[in-house]
């Protein structure tokens, strides 16, 4: 269930965040419950919307980008496609093609018309390696500014920022960070020595 639409609903009343984290876990709704109580739930939810919004996508992990399909595997998959490339063309080349593509049995479109352009219809398949370099974890400022905004938030308003409540609420949220201590902590000494 996709929720990166929470922030355009009153901010004080989020009834799709409170379902997910119901149906997440009862120890969710009450982390952001307690949470709510501690701060102002109206500015919490602008928090969460925020990082909602700028936090998880599809090509940022493997897994969800090419579920079933380990990395290794891609040269091979280009090695194959480079096999194939050689025998369309060898193929394109016989007797027996061409009296296809004559007949019409074989259309322009085909691999095997003799002017079906096979370097662009291969280009992707020839470079998977390439294409997987492009997926993995992203530098996401908006992301990373917003968490340390929700961060500083808590901490001002409960005298402390709660990770285990906020991790457990990320968790059901579907936000992407595990131990948020340590990842405040880098953070913080990164900032100091900028």
């Amino acid at each position: 269930m996709q929720v990166s639409y929470v922030t355009r609903r009153a901010p004080h009343s989020n009834p799709e965040i409170e379902t997910i984290l119901k149906n997440h876990s009862n120890a969710a709704l009450d982390a952001y419950r307690q949470l709510g109580t501690e701060c102002d739930i109206g500015a919490l939810n602008l928090h969460l919307g925020m990082l909602l919004d700028s936090s998880f996508q599809v090509l940022d992990r493997w897994e969800t980008a090419v579920p079933d399909i380990e990395r290794r595997e891609l040269k091979a998959i280009s090695r194959r496609a480079a096999i194939l490339l050689r025998d369309i063309r060898r193929l394109r080349e016989t007797p027996l093609i061409w009296a296809q593509v004559a007949t019409g049995r074989i259309r322009s479109d085909d691999v095997l018309f003799r002017f079906c352009p096979l370097d662009q219809r291969f280009h992707t398949l020839l470079n998977l390696e390439d294409l997987a370099k492009q997926i993995g974890p992203k530098v996401r400022p908006d992301f990373s500014r917003t968490l340390e905004d929700l961060l500083a938030y808590v901490t001002s308003r409960c005298g402390n920022p709660n990770y285990a409540k906020l991790e457990v609420i990320f968790d059901a949220l579907g936000i992407p960070i595990r131990n948020l201590k340590q990842w405040h902590y880098d953070r913080k000494r990164a900032s100091a020595r900028q």
